[in-house]
């Protein structure tokens, strides 16, 4: 087990993608562009190990 949030499809995915990106900019107009967070998800990708979709921080 990685410990990744596992997301049955993709929908489900993309909607807490959008959150998440959602919430990056919100952020950064609050914070003047500040770091607020460690993660910053970036895009979704189907995992070849469970075969689910997970979020990635990396573009």
């Amino acid at each position: 087990m990685s410990g990744k949030i596992c997301y049955p499809d993709t929908a489900s995915a993309q909607k807490f993608l959008d959150r998440a990106l959602t919430s990056q900019e919100l952020a950064d107009e609050w914070l003047g562009g500040r770091e607020w967070s460690v993660r910053q998800e970036k895009r979704m990708y189907r995992c070849p190990d469970c075969g689910q979709w997970h979020l990635t921080s990396r573009a």
